[in-house]
């Protein structure tokens, strides 16, 4: 949640009760990736959020929210992976392929969170390229310092 206020930006993240109460009990977050997969990624895309907004306001360059859904499904599945790198097809195909939205949502929420699964999913396709862990963090660190627009045009092209 984001509010601005006279003195800057209010931020909190928001994790349902019952997800932390799960994650508290999974003992590590490879546990929590491996046996709690919702509850890990609920909280994992918070975080995400969180730092996205928070890096976007100190550079003072605006966010939208295709941005922050696609920044989180990365986030989902690069933390996933981290955890458990043999298991990587498995963590794209649940987030990217099996992946269903939740009833209620509008069309334009539904098309924003099908646009951003479609554009973190070709993006992250393309991550098993990098020969080990350290070459995977820097693609990471180029992905995170570009800017919105760019980040969306990378992902774009991917998806084409």
């Amino acid at each position: 949640m984001a509010r601005p206020t006279e003195e800057g930006l209010d931020l909190a993240i928001y994790v349902a009760a019952v997800h932390l109460e799960v994650l508290e009990h999974a003992g590590s977050l490879a546990e929590a990736a491996h046996s709690h997969f919702r509850a890990f990624c609920m909280a994992t895309e918070g975080v995400s959020h969180f730092l996205m907004l928070v890096e976007r306001a100190r550079r003072e360059e605006p966010v939208t929210m295709l941005e922050l859904e696609a920044q989180a499904e990365v986030d989902k599945f690069v933390s996933a992976r981290l955890h458990h790198p043999l298991r990587t097809s498995e963590w794209w195909v649940r987030l990217f392929r099996d992946a269903s939205l939740m009833d209620g949502l509008d069309s334009d929420e539904a098309h924003r969170y099908h646009e951003a699964g479609r554009l973190a999913a070709a993006f992250c396709s393309t991550l098993d390229e990098a020969p080990h862990v350290d070459a995977l963090l820097h693609l990471l660190r180029q992905f995170w310092r570009d800017s919105g627009a760019k980040r969306l045009e990378r992902m774009r092209r991917l998806a084409a």
